[in-house]
This record gives C-alpha cells, sequence and structure tokens, in this order.
C-alpha cells in the first residue's frame, strides 16, 4: 500500500557521517547552475526532514518534522530569508505530528496539512484509527493562529497534498473507516479558515490507495496518486498511478489508471492550459530499482507526451516545478557503489516543454541526502529541501542553486566525473497515447526507504 512506505520514507534516519563538502556530479556539467550555499535546521532533534518549501515575502516557510523522543513527532514550520537563514521555528502538535506540505495563505503566513493523533508507534506500518487529517494556519510572524483535525467518518486519515484555490484549498490524502477495511483515496474542499466544504471518496470499491498530489487552477482540479487491489500484499509491484479530474463540487469529470507491470506512482502535478503534467514513478517493484516518469494529460484524460528518466541504481522522482517552457524535477538518487547501498543525494532534472532532458545534476552531502521538494526564487535558480545527515542525526536540509552566495558559503561544488561516466544513456520519448514499463533491477528491500 503506497502510505506505508510513504511514511518510511518520511520517517526514516539513516545515522551515518556526512564526509566534508557537497559534491554535485552531472551529465552536462555546463548547464546546470552552481550551487550558491546550503544549510541545515534541526540537528538538536533526534531526526528533523522538511517536506516541502513554500515562498514568502524576503525568504521561505520551510514545512516538515521533528522527532526528539520516539515516537513523538511535532509538526516543524521554519520561516527563513532568501539567504536561508532562520528567522522563527514554530513546532506543531496537539499530539504527535507530521506535516507533509503548505500553501500560501490569502492573510499572509502559511496554511500547513498533514496528519495528528498518531499515538501508536507502528503507523510507519499501519495507520492508527486515532489518527486524522489535521491542518493549521500559521502568520507570517509566527504565531499559530488556529488548528483543525478532519475525521473523513470514524477512523483514521491523513493529508498528504494541498493546493490554493480561489476562496479555499483542494486537499488530498486517504481515509480508512475501520480496522478490517482498506485506505481510500480522499479528496476535500477546505475554506480559508479551516472548514471543510465538501469531501469525496474516489477509489473504486475494490481498490485502496492515497492521493500524493494536487493541483487546482480555475474550475478544474487534480488529484493524483495510486491504487492497488483491496486485499494486496505485493505493494510495489500491484500499485497502478492514477488521476482523477474533479470539478469545483467534487464530482468526477474523468479518472486515467496507469496499469503497470511493476508498479506506478504519481507524487506531483501541474495544471496547464493544455491539460495537466504529472511527475512520479513506475517499475519500482520489490525486485526493480524503477525509473523516474514525466507525463501530459489533456484536458479529456488522453496522453498527450511521456518521458522516461534513470540515472544510477536507484533513483525517485518527487517533485517538480513549472518553467517558462520547462520543468525542474527533482527526487533522490544512489550514487554507483560496491557496497549494497550507495551514498544518496539531491537528484535535479530540467526538462523541456515535453519532459526531453536538457540537463541534470546530483548534489551529494555525505552519505545520505535526498531532495523532497523544489521552489523557484527570484535570481533566476531555486532551492531544493530535503534532509541530510549530519553527526549522528538526521536534519532538515535547504540548497540553494543559482543566483548570489551567501555571506558564509558552507559548501564546494566539485565534478564526479566517475559518476557521470556510469550514467546510463537518457531514455527517449515515448510515442504519443503510449506509456513504457519499467527497468528492470534489483532494489529488494530498499523500496521501504526509497527516496532517502
Amino acid at each position: 500500500m503506497p502510505s506505508r512506505r510513504a511514511f518510511l520514507r518520511t520517517l526514516g534516519a539513516v545515522g551515518v557521517t556526512p564526509i566534508a563538502g557537497l559534491t554535485s556530479a552531472q551529465t552536462e556539467q555546463s548547464a546546470a547552475p552552481a550551487v550558491s550555499w546550503t544549510r541545515t535546521y534541526g540537528e538538536s532533534a533526534e531526526y528533523a526532514g522538511v517536506e516541502d518549501v513554500v515562498a514568502a515575502e524576503d525568504g521561505y516557510y520551510l514545512i516538515g518534522t521533528a522527532r526528539h523522543e520516539y515516537p513523538m513527532y511535532r509538526g516543524l514550520v521554519i520561516r527563513v530569508d532568501t539567504a536561508g537563514h532562520k528567522q522563527w521555528q514554530q513546532e506543531v502538535a496537539l499530539s504527535s505530528t507530521i506535516l507533509n506540505a503548505g500553501s500560501p495563505h490569502p492573510r499572509g503566513g502559511v496554511m500547513v496539512t498533514g496528519v495528528t493523533n498518531l499515538s501508536e508507534p507502528n503507523y510507519s506500518e499501519d495507520t492508527p484509527l486515532s489518527s486524522d487529517p489535521f491542518l493549521a494556519r500559521i502568520t507570517d510572524e509566527g504565531t499559530l493562529e488556529w488548528t483543525r483535525t478532519l475525521q473523513p467518518t470514524a477512523g483514521a486519515g491523513r493529508l498528504s497534498a494541498v493546493s490554493q484555490t480561489n476562496g479555499g484549498y483542494l486537499v488530498g490524502g486517504s481515509k480508512q473507516a475501520r480496522k478490517d477495511t482498506p485506505e481510500k483515496l480522499w479528496a476535500a474542499y477546505i475554506s480559508n479558515a479551516g472548514h471543510q466544504q465538501w469531501s469525496s471518496t474516489l477509489a473504486k470499491e475494490d481498490q485502496k490507495g492515497t492521493l500524493n498530489a494536487v493541483s487546482a487552477d480555475g474550475d478544474v482540479w487534480y488529484v493524483g496518486g495510486s491504487v492497488a487491489p483491496a486485499q494486496s500484499d505485493d505493494y510495489g509491484r500491484s500499485e497502478n498511478a492514477i488521476i482523477t479530474c474533479l470539478n469545483r463540487d467534487g464530482t468526477v469529470q474523468w479518472r486515467y489508471e496507469h496499469d503497470e507491470l511493476n508498479g506506478s506512482r504519481i507524487e506531483s502535478l501541474h495544471t496547464t492550459a493544455n491539460g495537466v503534467v504529472g511527475v512520479g514513478n513506475r517499475g519500482f517493484a520489490v525486485d526493480n530499482d524503477g525509473e523516474g516518469w514525466h507525463f501530459q494529460l489533456t484536458t479529456d484524460g488522453d496522453v498527450e507526451w511521456t518521458q522516461s528518466h534513470t540515472t544510477g541504481p536507484w533513483n525517485w522522482l518527487q517533485d517538480s516545478v513549472a518553467l517558462d517552457g520547462s520543468y525542474l524535477l527533482v527526487g533522490t538518487r544512489e550514487e554507483e557503489s560496491e557496497e549494497d547501498n550507495g551514498p544518496r543525494g539531491a537528484w535535479v532534472l530540467k526538462t523541456g516543454p515535453t519532459g526531453d532532458r536538457r540537463w541534470e545534476t546530483t548534489y551529494f552531502d555525505g552519505e545520505s541526502s535526498s531532495g523532497r521538494t523544489v521552489q523557484r526564487h527570484s535570481e533566476g535558480g531555486f532551492v531544493i529541501g530535503g534532509r541530510t545527515d549530519v553527526d549522528s542525526t538526521t536534519a532538515g536540509w535547504l540548497l540553494n542553486v543559482g543566483g548570489s552566495e551567501a555571506d558564509q558559503p558552507s559548501i564546494t561544488s566539485d565534478p564526479l566525473s566517475n559518476v557521470t561516466n556510469a550514467l546510463p544513456p537518457e531514455t527517449g520519448a515515448v510515442a504519443s497515447g503510449a506509456v513504457i514499463g519499467g527497468t528492470a533491477v534489483a532494489l529488494g528491500q530498499r523500496l521501504l526507504s526509497d527516496d532517502g
């Protein structure tokens, strides 16, 4: 079931010691912009990570999670300036809470979403029925103005994605009515004050799954994630990526489901004038490394174009941002290694308007770093949010690429030629209307921590 692996990816701390300096391996070294600075947050916690970055005036809101004592987690919101310096930090929790996403609030500050009341220590494997979809509003000064819990019937639920709309927010995640029933895709429309206007369960009766991405623009809204047969225990191989087009009242216009031999999942969505662009992964069953996936559906739900991206022994695309006529994709990539698991870093690709690769690079910060989200900045570059190992802990990580250097640069950027030479050639575009299968390479248990 996709939500179980998503929680393990979010919460897993590796605990290795980073090597000195940040390095970058890239396939077109002259094309990828240079790193200007990197910063870490939450080193005092046992674990901290950044799951989303929301643009703010003169800086960013970093949305994530901190764990000070297992199994208690705290939602983490950090306001930083454009150079990544922390201005304030707010830990959000009624009880054990995880934050997955955020979006600007029209009165300033940020709306954050996730899950709370995680009272059981094994929730990374089974969502406890105590858990609730959770949202909160934090002002630009760092004041926690209000919190809300949404209970989609009596049972468990979580929010994984949020998109601002006119007058409110489209949110997506999952719900579970009873312990003996599977998790279901669940979307809702929330007012700016955090009140639920409508909700919709989108999976078929014989399916389980969760939503990872939402995108709202005008009167057409999209939600995406993956589904699987309700009784399936083969979590990776049985997943099918799904995108559903909704009207503003939550009714379904159309539904696209991709049947992949070794699993497929949507992680990010962007609405365009011609439809919706999806980013995700496919071919990642337990005996496969899989590949990154980038494609567009028309306004009628037909495949307009599709591209595959894969680099190294294992990689996972997590987020994307639309540029002027192109896209930035971010995720995590593993370096070639004689060991079972090589160093991991933040993997970044720039593509053209139909997903053709323009350049790609991977930023390694020691033995294990991950790219979870990407955001453009005013100097023409971008920031990546994620996590990285610091001494014996895992800390939140913000990496600035392009633009001016910070007052005290903390990294170096050196190409790794041996990694560059080891990268496989780019997989070309697939003909319109068709989607190809994944590359089969051994993955084993790494599926449970596939992006960090």
